[in-house]
C-alpha cells in the first residue's frame, strides 16, 4: 500500500510534466529553429585575437 500522501504528490508532478509537455509542443519538432539560436563559428570569433599571446 502507498502512502496516500505520496500519491498526491506524485499525481501533481504528473500534471505539471504533462502541462509542460503540451505547453512546448510535446514530440512535435520545430519547423524553424528557434530565433535565439548562436552562429556555428561563434566560439572561434570570441576573443577575436586579443586573448592570444
Amino acid at each position: 500500500m502507498v502512502n496516500p500522501r505520496i500519491e498526491r504528490e506524485i499525481d501533481r508532478v504528473l500534471n505539471v510534466v504533462t502541462r509542460a509537455h503540451k505547453l512546448f509542443g510535446g514530440d512535435t519538432p520545430p519547423a524553424d529553429p528557434p530565433a535565439f539560436t548562436p552562429r556555428r563559428d561563434l566560439e572561434d570569433n570570441l576573443g577575436r585575437g586579443h586573448f592570444c599571446r
